[in-house]
């Protein structure tokens, strides 16, 4: 098991401890022992997980000695709503749970999204504790405090910092999961490559055969290694001012493509096509080389993501006039981003592997504004 630590300095209650690990159980019932004591426990998860996975904790924190009140949602990004927030609400309130209450999320990012924004909001706030059950959640998700739901607008745009007061990332938790979606984790993985340690990236280059084995141990220094890089931009920066904007790489392109195709395309594609998009709009204007880009093409072809953009993609998502995605509408897509600033649309480009290209008059900027006749050549006119 690794146990790492998010220390920021803004605030000692944004402070937690990240478990890492096989078989939790007894690590999170003595943090409840040294933590408590709590009145009751709701635990938020949506149904497909529940399912497989609510009645093993459910006897777990029973076991604990606490009342265990169990709170479900329908599956998938299109739950991640105000409305299914409100419903979870009303249940924590007919059920009669106070503030000394304790929120726990068992799920992958829609989950941990809705627990923590509800346990920011209900009561006026309560403490919350993520159990990340994917790849995706364990090293992005789970950590850091954002918390939220998507309107039509955009993705992520309602939403609090609400950091838990612990992570429990147990990977066994990984060995129940479809190939796609333990497979989608691996972009965010790579993306904490791309952004901050070209060792990570050469880590995930080489362990890439026993990650998709599900390799216990590879796993597990793959996963603690790409925590640590979130970890180490969350201290920086909690509420996301400047230097942890360099963890949205890739989520520019890739939230414009999730929120046009009605959130039928996963997060993990999104993100991996998004790499490969900011990585070509780096190249284009000479930031980034083409032979990294040929590096990250290959290493997202290992974890079985597409080496293009827009590759393999319905023609409502494929460019014109191949397709029927008009520049306008990606650029409309981009801007409702909440990462936009002053009406412009900013994107983390790439030096090189493991190193952001820095803005700004003095270099002190993690992001830069890009216009849209880049855009249009860096990725229409290359597709």
């Amino acid at each position: 098991m690794r146990e790492l630590k998010v220390t920021t300095q803004e605030a000692e209650r944004a402070s937690y401890p990240v478990f890492l690990g096989s078989g939790l159980d007894e690590v999170f019932a003595q943090w409840l022992r040294d933590n408590g004591p709590w009145g009751r426990v709701a635990l938020i998860s949506d149904e497909r997980v529940a399912r497989v996975h609510a009645n093993h904790w459910q006897i777990m924190l029973a076991a604990a000695g606490l009342s265990v009140v169990t709170l479900t949602f329908p599956a998938g990004e299109a739950s991640k709503t105000r409305n299914t927030k409100a419903q979870l609400e009303d249940d924590l309130l007919a059920k009669g749970l106070g503030r000394d209450s304790l929120i726990v999320g068992l799920g992958g990012g829609v989950t941990l999204d809705l627990a923590g924004f509800v346990a920011a909001t209900y009561m006026r706030g309560l403490p919350f504790v993520s159990l990340p059950t994917t790849t995706l959640a364990m090293v992005d998700s789970a950590i850091g405090g954002k918390t939220g739901v998507d309107t039509e607008r955009g993705k992520n745009l309602i939403g609090a910092f609400h950091p838990p007061r612990a992570v429990f990332a147990d990977i066994a938790h990984l060995e129940t999961l479809p190939e796609p979606v333990y497979l989608a984790g691996f972009a965010e993985a790579v993306k904490h490559g791309l952004i901050a340690s070209a060792r990570h990236f050469e880590n995930l280059e080489r362990a890439a055969a026993g990650l998709l084995a599900r390799d216990s141990q590879a796993l597990e220094s793959v996963l603690a290694e790409s925590v640590a890089i979130k970890v180490s931009f969350v201290e920086k920066d909690l509420r996301e001012s400047n230097a942890r904007k360099a963890l949205n790489f890739g989520h520019t392109f890739g939230h414009a493509l999730e929120r046009l195709s009605g959130w039928q395309l996963s997060h993990g594609e999104a993100v991996a096509r998004g790499l490969l998009a900011e990585c070509r709009i780096s190249r284009h204007l000479h930031l980034f080389s083409r032979a990294n880009e040929k590096r990250l093409q290959q290493l997202l072809a290992r974890f079985k993501f597409v080496q293009e953009p827009f590759g393999h993609l319905e023609p409502e998502l494929t460019p014109e006039p191949r397709g029927r995605l008009a520049l306008s509408a990606y650029l409309q897509a981009t801007g409702s981003d909440k990462k936009a600033r002053g009406g412009k649309v900013e994107y983390v480009l790439l030096a090189a592997i493991g190193e952001v290209a820095r803005g700004g008059e003095n270099g002190d900027s993690w992001t830069r504004p890009v216009a849209d006749d880049t855009i249009r050549a860096a990725l229409w006119q290359t597709w």
